[in-house]
């Protein structure tokens, strides 16, 4: 049944249930105790979807850092346990993800000259 209700939809509307309460109270604990089981089905992605609803919903970005900062405690086991589907070299993904590296690497050899 959990695969039912732990739809994308529903793993936002909670984040934003716990991200409304810690921009009014500061505090999430209730949402802790009440939603462990949650907790554990986030996925990276649905920050990515949460921060764009609540950036595009007016709250001030000072706001924003301190919520982001007060997620990663609550939420950091699953992002950190997530597994991430590695792309095939020769993907279109694969390709990209190539393309990063080199770049970060170039980045870097050239970040002590600025």
């Amino acid at each position: 049944m959990a695969e039912f209700t732990n739809t994308k939809a529903v793993r936002i509307a909670k984040l934003k249930e716990v991200s409304k309460l810690l921009l009014e109270t500061g505090n999430a604990n209730s949402f802790i105790t009440t939603n462990k089981e949650f907790i554990s089905t986030v996925i990276p992605s649905d920050f990515i979807t949460l921060f764009d609803e609540v950036i595009k919903d007016g709250f001030p970005m000072g706001d924003v850092k301190i919520l982001t900062n007060k997620l990663l405690n609550i939420f950091h086991i699953p992002i950190r346990e997530y597994e991430r589907v590695v792309p095939k070299s020769d993907s279109f993904l694969g390709v990209l993800e190539q393309n990063n590296l080199i770049m970060t690497e170039l980045l870097d050899k050239i970040r002590p000259v600025f």
